[in-house]
């Protein structure tokens, strides 16, 4: 059963560390852009413990490379009650050639 603390907790989350994704060498060379929006559960001991696409680049390869990026992300974790907890969280990946 879900922890109804999990989705209304007191402290969200705060990134601590966010990895940049890893630009597809196919697409980079297309000029290729795009945003992906990827939704995932960071744990109590904030790690992300899942991780999906909610709205995909129309790449593959990108949707791929938001997603990887998105699980080496490290987040101080939500609390509630003061006790670290499961909280959903979102974020768009934009890929643009610079």
């Amino acid at each position: 059963t879900a922890n109804p603390d999990a989705l209304t907790p007191e402290v969200p989350p705060k990134i601590t560390y966010r990895a940049q994704p890893e630009y597809p060498a196919s697409l980079r060379k297309k000029n290729a852009t795009g945003t992906v929006g990827v939704s995932f559960v960071v744990g109590a001991d904030g790690s992300v413990t899942s991780a999906s696409v909610d709205s995909s680049s129309g790449y593959p390869e990108m949707d791929a490379a938001a997603l990887a990026a998105v699980y080496e992300y490290t987040f101080s974790p939500a609390l509630s009650s003061g006790r670290p907890v499961a909280c959903g969280s979102h974020t768009n990946i934009h890929f643009a050639v610079r």
